[in-house]
């Protein structure tokens, strides 16, 4: 008897090893094919976009930049403050007459979005035709399947695109990016920079996701509020130019509807969000003469141009980047670049290189390691800090209570670039990218005046306070150890930053 149960005991055991070793060899080859998948996505993403693109010929003169001494058709003015850029949307929908079309690298739901949709339904409802188109990353992230965003789509007069909705199983449909931010109304106005749609760009607290941001506001004198609008671009006024841009981005193959699922105008689902937004619509601001505010609020300038790259999903030529280059080399005293991340190819040390050679001061300004809402740049900074400032540009850090994403450059003393090109890999050879080169003394004073408080918060560079020094004054001992091992990893996948 004792020998049979010792033998059951054997065999229940052999048993209990066997399924053990089964478990342990799916665990084993699960992992295995999570490690393949992840090393097959990061090829993919990565080996989609090299050999890089060559920085393309046929660059503006610079000359051409500042106009040619009359008052521009067009006036301007900073926005810096992200009550004023929140408060500022809501006027101009009001003022719409035809059209009101934006882009957005993210669009999230939050309270300042709630306002902004209660707004753009009361347009539509007025017969104003409404056009958004948003990034694919975000829209798969953050927007596929919310009521709210259904709900947006859903009101008749509002339609809203995705620009390259990105597939997991395809990884090379993930690098590319929609990053232009801009705000379109009628003819009459446009608010172009760096902000993006939700709380953390349009109220002043909101759980610690503010971020200080730069727009520009640009008001055309002579607008016609009613399409079709005058041809000819920005020989006209540059808002032409924009909505021609627009309008090619909308009809392009690279946009796709967004997906609206079964809810429908009349669902119970759809008419509750409705109903919400009733709550968010009382005391909307309101612009009864737009020519009078406008004016009051902006500036006399000398031009405005617009810069925009590929609108493709593959890797790009560095057209912004390139008349950017050319643009700050032809500066005679200054440059001073803020941008809250750097990261170069070869190429970009040797074109910072050309701008420093041409004699005039060059200063970046960007955000300390400890500063900043990105995960991965920074780390990549810290390995490169040495590589930069061997250019000889000299390196301002920021290190107040919320990062800086504004995107900004200031050159001699009548030039001023706003937009969302971040001086790096992704915005010179991934995303698609928009910026505003603004002629006017008055109008780089004013941009001047707006950026004073992140100079005052700001360090300078030097031997004795490199990125490296500083974490050890700063940061724990496992944040440093923590940011040299995200450093060393993203070194391989530099370009997906």
């Amino acid at each position: 008897m004792k020998e049979l149960d010792r033998r059951e005991r054997v065999a229940a055991s052999g048993k209990k090893g066997k399924k053990k070793s089964v478990a342990r060899r799916i665990v084993g080859i699960a992992l295995l094919l999570l490690f393949l998948f992840l090393v097959y996505f990061c090829l993919g993403m990565t080996l989609s976009v090299l050999p890089l693109k060559k920085t393309a010929d046929g660059v503006r003169d610079p000359a051409s930049y500042r106009g040619n001494g009359d008052p521009w058709v067009e006036r301007a003015a900073v926005i810096e403050e992200n009550a004023d850029a929140f408060e500022w949307r809501l006027k101009l929908i009001d003022a719409a007459k035809d059209s009101v079309s934006f882009v957005t690298y993210q669009f999230r739901e939050g309270e300042s979005t709630t306002r902004l949709a209660a707004a753009l339904k009361r347009a539509a409802e007025r017969g104003v035709k409404v056009r958004i188109i948003v990034d694919g990353f975000n829209d798969v992230l953050r927007m596929e399947g919310k009521t709210f965003f259904r709900a947006v789509a859903a009101v008749p007069g509002i339609e809203m695109k995705i620009y390259n909705r990105p597939s997991l199983l395809a990884p090379w449909t993930c690098n590319a990016r929609l990053h232009d931010k801009y705000f379109i109304v009628d003819d009459l106005a446009y608010i172009i920079g760096g902000r993006n749609t939700h709380d953390g760009f349009f109220l002043e607290n909101d759980n610690g996701l503010r971020n200080y941001d730069r727009e520009a506001l640009i008001y055309n004198t002579a607008h016609t509020d009613v399409s079709p609008y005058p041809a000819g671009g920005e020989d006209v006024a540059s808002i032409y130019g924009l909505i021609d841009y627009f309008d090619r981005m909308w009809e392009s193959r690279e946009v796709e509807p967004f997906r609206v699922g079964l809810s429908k105008p009349t669902s119970r689902k759809i008419q509750a969000e409705f109903e919400r937004w009733e709550e968010f619509s009382r005391d909307l601001p309101t612009m009864t003469d737009p020519d009078a505010a406008l004016a009051a609020e902006t500036l006399v300038i000398d031009r405005v141009t617009l810069l925009t790259g590929e609108t493709g999903t593959g890797g790009k030529q560095p057209l912004i980047w390139n008349e950017l280059v050319t643009l700050c080399a032809s500066a005679e005293k200054r440059v001073l670049i803020q941008t809250p991340y750097i990261l170069f190819s070869r190429d970009m040390y040797r074109d910072v290189e050309k701008i420093v050679a041409s004699g005039a001061k060059v200063t970046m300004l960007t955000n300390s390691v400890l500063n900043t809402d990105n995960k991965f740049a920074p780390p990549d900074y810290l390995y490169h800090q040495d590589e930069i400032l061997a250019t000889g540009v000299s390196i301002l850090e920021f290190d107040g209570d919320y990062s800086t994403h504004a995107k900004t450059v200031l050159i001699d003393d009548d030039l001023v670039v706003i937009g969302s090109f971040n001086v790096d890999l992704r915005s010179t050879y991934l995303n698609t990218e928009i910026v505003a080169v603004i002629a006017g003394e008055e109008f780089q004073d004013q941009t001047e005046e707006c950026m004073r408080p992140v100079f005052a918060g700001s360090t300078l560079i030097g031997e004795e306070n490199r990125v490296g020094q500083r974490l050890k004054e700063d940061a724990g001992f496992f944040r440093r150890v923590g940011l040299y091992i995200v450093g060393a990893i993203v070194q391989l996948f530099r370009f997906e930053l």
